[in-house]
């Protein structure tokens, strides 16, 4: 009646309640101004949720872009837990293709912050990266991330 629990463990707080599979739609944003568009056939992500921990993974594809600056913020299905210390912060990675001045293969880091919905998206040794997005740029996505 409390969900799976492993081995000899009869605690109800160790078992596992929760699964859930499923595809979203992320907003995709610019932290200083400007717009991101995606396309409809390149706009869902996929997420696996056990537990407390989310695996996001999947490709999205711009659409268009207007005087995008700033970070790239992707929004995730869950927002990250508030844990003590920092426990909660996260770090992943996108490969991106067909970025401005980078036609080719390149990684970025992703990054989510507690307590937020998004993950940030910047190309390395940059303090920005929204003005490197263009129409057709691919962000191959992958992260896991704690929740409530």
């Amino acid at each position: 009646s409390d969900g799976i629990k492993f081995g000899s463990d009869t605690a109800a707080a160790n078992a596992l309640d929760d699964y859930e599979e499923g595809i979203y739609t992320p907003s995709i944003t610019c932290s200083s101004s400007g717009t991101i568009s995606l396309q409809s056939d390149g706009d869902r992500l996929s997420y696996t949720k056990v537990g407390r921990l989310v695996t996001v993974h999947g490709t999205i594809v711009v659409d268009s872009v207007s005087s995008p600056s700033g970070d790239v913020l992707i929004g995730l299905p869950f927002t990250v837990a508030d844990l003590e210390d920092s426990a909660g912060r996260t770090a992943g990675s996108a490969f991106v293709w067909n970025a401005v001045n980078n036609p080719t293969d390149f990684v970025w880091a992703l990054w989510a912050n507690e307590g937020q919905s998004y993950m940030y998206c910047r190309r390395p040794n940059t303090n920005t990266s929204a003005n490197k997005v263009q129409a057709n740029t691919e962000f191959f996505i992958g992260i896991s991330y704690p929740t409530t």
